[in-house]
């Protein structure tokens, strides 16, 4: 079956990597504010290099607009409906499917 991870980043793209090399996911969506965009543009580049996953950096968002964010994780989720989904919780919200 078909992984995929969703991730919701802010800055600090080490925690973000090591969630996908730990799950090793055949996909990766990302979801990060205008702030956070280089860094998910950093680690887009190192998943692809490190683990062989494609990361697709989605619309950023702004951190304060609730149903902006829920758009955005069902926009990634449309992507692979047929992906089995699980809701992870670290330090900010992750969601494997």
């Amino acid at each position: 079956m078909t992984k995929a991870l969703l991730l919701l980043t802010g800055g600090r793209g080490i925690p973000d990597m090591l969630v996908v090399k730990h799950l090793q996911p055949d996909f990766v969506y990302n979801i990060t504010t205008n702030e956070g965009l280089p860094s998910a543009k950093n680690l887009q580049k190192v998943i692809r290099s490190e683990f062989g996953c494609e990361m697709e950096i989605l619309e950023t968002i702004n951190p304060f607009q609730e149903e902006e964010i829920r758009d955005r994780c069902k926009q990634a989720l449309q992507c692979h409906p047929d992906a089995a989904w699980k809701v992870r919780s670290f330090r900010y919200l992750k969601i494997f499917l």
